[in-house]
This record gives C-alpha cells, structure tokens and sequence, in this order.
C-alpha cells in the first residue's frame, strides 16, 4: 500500500520589515504588524475549520488532518505560530 503525504506551508504574516521593504533574511529584529497578526490569526481559523472537519464522514472534506508542525525559530515565524497554536490548541 503506498502512502500519501501532503504538506501544507505557510509564510509568516506581514512585517514591519515587509512594510518597510527592508530585507529580512536570517535577522531576527522584525515583528509582526497588525495586518500580520490579523493574517496569523486567519491562518489559525483555517486551519482549526480543517481541523474540526470529521474527515470520515460523506462531506467531511477531503483534505487530511494535519498531524504534525513545525515552526521556524524566528520571532516572526514564532509569533505566527503562536497565534494558530491559539486557534487550534497546539502548543508552542
């Protein structure tokens, strides 16, 4: 039996760095702006919906559980994550 993986990626929400248009690269002086935050907080909402699905039943969605995240140590990326893990009760 061959198994199937699929991934689901997702970029850190809007920064000050972004809005400025200041390359961000491996620096970890940036911050999620409130349009960040507030994208950070729609992915979260997407992804606990996905999650709520019952992927068993007729109509319940065709896209798999997500089992496993992972998360870049950046704050930006941090603050993302922290602000799905509150939506879905993932821990940091």
């Amino acid at each position: 039996m061959t198994t199937t993986r699929q991934y689901l990626i997702a970029r850190h929400g809007e920064t000050n760095f972004n809005r400025e248009r200041r390359v961000q690269g491996r620096h970890d002086e940036s911050y999620l702006t409130h349009d960040g935050t507030e994208q950070a907080t729609a992915l979260g909402t997407y992804v606990a919906r996905r999650q709520a699905r019952d992927h068993r039943s007729p109509g319940g969605g065709d896209e798999p559980r997500i089992d496993l995240t992972f998360c870049s140590p950046m704050n930006r990326c941090r603050q993302t994550y922290a602000a799905v893990a509150g939506c879905c009760g993932y821990s940091l």
